[in-house]
Order: structure tokens, then sequence, then C-alpha cells
């Protein structure tokens, strides 16, 4: 059957449809298209023969020098909350350009250019990680990380405080993103961020204490075998700027790859027109205004059960599908099935499934017409453990859109 047979299913369900439906058209993705696009890492992208092999039991390897373990130990950390913050920024650009009713709008190619380099900046923290990894088991956390960004919440070590929230494109957006890329001219270099503390009151303040942690780790502190598992440019060939992403395997690689996340958040200098500082600056309200959805979405209440909640978890499974594929893909081997299979996951989320349900969702409304329309909340959707432990993502996610589908 169709997505929403008629009127009185739309009535039943609560909402009122827009006038275009991009379920029916991405329909072979959310239902039928199996491991093909969606399936679990491991799968054949061609046959769809998905295998679920989330999780590993690997052990770390034990340190064999205290003094620099001890530096490449607090770095980690530093890292880990560095990939967080960026994870946390991304769903908060992203849904103000889901609210801009004109896609071609000059804002909307700011935001896409400037979500997709804080993917960007995602990759490389998560690839200086690995290179410093201590075994297969120690890896980046996305989807695994306690500190999994809910909205509205702090920006995590923010000093002074700084609340993320999810809001469509207005001034008060414009602000936030003003704060969040804000350059801190009193900490340059010689004043970085205390190695020793996780508080920052600037991007480019927190990355120059990493960096300076980085210089004080003696040569071959990076393990160049770690280059094949690492994020690079062939996995990410459709992300702006993919060309940054060189292998991690010495000091002066690890710290070209944080320069450029500075370079490209504040700018190299106050006036660079590529920063995402300078475009939040110049950026204005969308001409063609935005469609009436909530600030933080995940505080409106849907009707349980309804089409319309269940569109939103699946919205909330395939972002996180996306999270679990970035995870694995940095425990993947080259050359592999398995790593051709995550890429492909990553890319057909990204581009062919999250933003047609977001879209659906904008442009439809909640209950009644005096009510904002739904938004994708980019919520954590908890994937089953099957008896082995490992997450039913694939299975889970393939039940829920064939009972949209209605297959």
């Amino acid at each position: 059957m169709s997505f929403l047979r008629s009127q009185e299913d739309r009535r039943a369900n609560g909402i009122i449809l827009p006038k275009r439906n991009p379920i029916d058209t991405y329909q072979r993705y959310l239902a039928g298209y199996a491991a093909s696009s969606m399936g679990l890492p491991g799968g054949d992208p061609k046959h769809g023969n998905a295998i679920p092999v989330f999780g590993s039991d690997a052990k770390l390897i034990e340190p064999s020098s205290p003094s620099v373990q001890s530096i490449k130990e607090s770095l980690k950390e530093h890292l880990q909350i560095a990939i967080m913050i960026e994870l946390s920024t991304i769903p908060v650009y992203l849904y103000a350009l889901y609210s801009v009713k004109d896609p071609k709008e000059e804002a909307v190619l700011w935001l896409r250019s400037i979500a997709m380099e804080e993917m960007l900046h995602l990759a490389l923290a998560g690839n200086v990680y690995l290179a410093l990894s201590d075994g297969p088991a120690d890896t980046p956390r996305l989807y695994h990380s306690p500190d999994f960004p809910c909205y509205p919440s702090q920006m995590i070590n923010r000093k002074p405080d700084l609340e993320l929230q999810l809001r469509k494109l207005d001034h008060e957006f414009i602000e936030l993103g003003k704060k969040v890329e804000c350059r801190v001219h009193e900490f340059e270099e010689e004043e970085a961020m205390n190695s020793t503390s996780d508080e920052y009151e600037s991007l480019g303040q927190f990355y120059r204490g990493c960096i300076k942690l980085i210089e004080n780790l003696p040569p071959g502190s990076f393990d160049p075998g770690k280059k094949n598992r690492q994020i690079l440019i062939e996995d990410m060939v459709y992300m702006h700027h993919s060309n940054h992403l060189e292998p991690i395997v010495d000091v002066p690689s690890a710290i070209r790859a944080l320069d450029i996340i500075i370079e490209q958040g504040e700018g190299a200098k106050a006036e660079d027109k590529e920063s995402h500082l300078f475009k939040f600056n110049h950026m204005q309200p969308p001409q063609s205004g935005t469609w009436p959805i909530p600030v933080n979405p995940a505080e409106q209440k849907l009707r349980a059960g309804s089409d319309l909640a269940r569109v939103s978890d699946l919205f909330d499974g395939c972002y996180c599908y996306l999270l679990l594929s970035i995870e694995e893909l940095w425990k993947t081997d080259p050359g592999t099935t398995r790593r051709s299979a995550l890429g492909h996951n990553i890319r057909t989320m990204m581009r062919d499934i999250l933003a047609p349900l977001a879209w659906w969702l904008v442009e439809t409304q909640v209950e009644n017409e005096e009510s904002p329309n739904a938004a994708p909340c980019f919520g954590f959707f908890d994937f089953e453990k099957d008896f082995m432990g490992t997450a039913r993502a694939y299975d889970q996610l393939n039940d829920l859109a064939k009972s949209l589908s209605g297959r």
C-alpha cells in the first residue's frame, strides 16, 4: 500500500501532509534497498548479503613508556572531546538548513558547506586519535559515546557556557553560529588552552591546546601502520575539501590536520572568507522564509504509533546508523567488501536518505494548522542487541521502513 492511502488515513494519523511526499519516492531506499545501501557493515553493497558485525572483544595493549603514554592518553581524551564537539554542531547546522523553504539560497549553500566541513573535522580528529591508539578496540566513539548529543544541551566544556539548540535559520541561530565558531584573540599559540584542562573559550583555543600536546610527543609516537584504517579521501570523495584527509603518520601530519580545523572554523585571519566565522558574520535569514518548525523538536509530542512518529524514529535510526558506520570504518581494513559497504552506507545515508526524510518532516503539519510542523530530532536510536551482543541495526531499520511502506 502507499505511505498514507487516503485523506482518512491522514486525519487518523493526526497530520496534514505537504503537497509532495518524498517517502513514496524513497521507499526503495527505506524498505527495499536493503543491504545494498542501508545494509549492515559487512554486507555486499551489490548483492545485499548483510552480516551483523558490530562489536569487538579485543584488548588494549599495555603501554611501554609511562611518560609518553601519559601524554598520549591525555591527547586522546582531548581528541575524543573534539570529536563529540564537532558531532554536536552538525545537527545544529543541518536543522537550520532544512528549515529554509528555498534550498538555493546563499545561506543554505553556506550551511551545507559548513556542515560538510564539520564532518571533515570529525574525521580528521578521529584519524589523529586512531594513529595514537593502543589496539583494535581503542577507536573513536560516536554512537557509543556517553556524550551523545541531545538538544538543548551545553556545548561540551565550553566556558562561558553555550547552549546548543536546534532552531530554524533566524537571527538567533546566526548569533549561535557566531558564538560556536568565535575567535578569542588573546589566546594564540603561546597562550593556548592549558593541556591539563578540557575547558576552552573558543574551538581554536581548544585545538591549539591539542597541538601543544602533540608537540610534546617524541618521534615514533604515531603508528604509520594505522593509516590504512583512517578515513581518507577515497572513503569521502563526495565530502567538501576531502583532499585534506591525508594519512596521519607522524607529528607534522597530526599538527596539519588540527591546523585545518582551526583555519576552516575561525579562519587563519579575521576576514578569511572561506571560514565558518566569516560566513556566520555575513549570513542573513532567508528571503524565501522558513518552515514553521519547533525549537528543539524532541520536546514536541508526536502521537505514539502514528506514521509521523515512525518517520521521526526512522530519521533518528538512519542518523545513528550513519554514526555506527563511521565508527566501524575506523575498525575495518581497506580493500575489503566490508569497508566498501561501510562507505556505501555513509554516502547513501547522507545523500539519499536523511535529507529527503528531513524535508518531508519539516513540510508536514502536526495535529492541526496552528501547530508547528514536525522536524528531525537527531535523537539517539537504541538499537537492540541480539544474544551475541551485536547490534541489530539493519534489521530494525528495515522492519521500521517496511511498517511505513506497508510491505
